[in-house]
Parts: structure tokens; sequence; C-alpha cells
């Protein structure tokens, strides 16, 4: 019994030199295969992020073609400026410089809010 472990330490086998060449064309075939699978998970996660950022950015809201804002006559429109689906315009009134901001509907042009801007006098040092 003493005389079969020196045989078998003196030919050098370890666990290493066990595995024959069909074992690792099936363990490469099996890591090939894996990747393939990673791949392919990868590229649906992707996909599917890619179709969830497409379909639930929404289309930006505008004014049909010819549509007439109306403003209080006595008003000027200093700037307009587009928040998702508001409109925002700047309007300054010609009697008393006072000016406003309108909140409006992008799609239908409706007055949402109005934000009268009061300037606030400033306090001068003694």
């Amino acid at each position: 019994m003493a005389r079969d472990l020196h045989q078998t330490a003196d030919r050098g086998d370890t666990d290493d030199e066990a595995i024959e060449p069909p074992q690792i064309r099936r363990f490469r075939l099996l890591v090939s295969a894996l990747m393939i699978v990673m791949m392919v998970g990868i590229l649906g996660i992707a996909a599917a992020l890619v179709w969830r950022v497409a379909q639930s950015t929404p289309a930006p809201a505008t004014l049909p073609p010819g549509t007439v804002l109306e403003t209080p006559a006595e008003s000027t429109v200093i700037s307009v400026s587009r928040a998702g689906s508001r409109l925002y315009l700047l309007l300054e009134d010609h009697a008393t410089e006072a000016r406003r901001i309108e909140e409006r509907d992008a799609e239908t042009g409706r007055v949402i809010g109005t934000f009268d801007l009061v300037p606030v006098p400033s306090e001068r040092a003694p």
C-alpha cells in the first residue's frame, strides 16, 4: 500500500492535470454559452430601458398654427417662455409700467394664472 502512494507521487498526477481534453472542450463550450446568454440579457435590458424612455417622454405641447393669444389692450408682451405644457408671458402695462406674468396652457392658450410683479423699495443705509 505504501508503494502505491509513492508510485502516484512519482508520476506527478495532480487534480489540474487530471482534466481530459474532452472535458476542457465542454468547459469552453459552457463558458461560450454563458457569455452568449449574458450578452443577450444585457441587450434585452438596454432595449427595455430605451423603450420605456421613448414611451414615457410626452410629445411637447404646441399651439395649433393660427392660434391667437388675447392679451389686454393696455399691455405689451415683453417675452414668452415655455416650460413643458405651459407658456409664460411677461406683460407690461402701458399706463402704470407694472409688470405681470401670465401662465397659459400651451395646447389651448387658456389663462391658468397671473402673477403680479411688484417692486420692493430698497432701504438705504443712514
